[in-house]
């Protein structure tokens, strides 16, 4: 995150995720915009938004894990500006460690999305697409950006 010094397998992860999450982002736009030509040209293009759909959530989560490993969050620095840097480090130890609870908590969320659903074969409605891999995708992204949160956490609180 911040002020960190990466080593090489951080680099690689991120490496990995941006071109993987860009080539997503890029495939999305693609399948909708021949979708679009499609529809103008009165033809079908079934199944473009379960397409859609999964290529947004690869991205997203790719983007979610990027921008916090880079520490590129909107924050709100309103208060924190006005405090010297050891009540600064604290709260921003806090909000780190708030911040990896509430995606903990949705890692778990999906782990028991994936439990139920686990014998029912869960798949798309027109092109069949299973949701199994998708899911397990996600639970990896949140459980990267709750690692991230947590380093920044124990070095925010090494600082202070």
């Amino acid at each position: 995150m911040t002020g960190k010094t990466e080593n090489t397998g951080h680099r690689i992860l991120d490496f990995i995720l941006l071109y993987f999450g860009g080539s997503a982002l890029l495939g999305a736009a693609f399948v909708e915009a021949i979708s679009v030509v499609c529809r103008h040209l009165g033809l079908g293009f079934h199944g473009a938004i379960e397409i859609v759909q999964v290529l947004v959530l690869i991205s997203g989560a790719s983007a979610l894990v990027i921008a916090t490993r880079a520490g590129k969050h909107a924050v709100v620095k309103l208060i924190l500006q006005h405090l010297d840097a050891d009540r600064r480090a604290f709260l921003v130890a806090i909000w780190m460690v708030i911040s990896a609870l509430l995606f903990i908590i949705l890692a778990v969320g999906n782990v028991w999305l994936i439990m139920d659903m686990w014998n029912a074969y869960e798949e798309s409605e027109v092109l069949n697409i299973p949701y199994l891999p998708f899911r397990i995708f996600s639970v990896i992204c949140l459980l990267l950006v709750t690692g991230s949160f947590l380093e920044e956490a124990i070095c925010c609180g090494r600082k202070s």
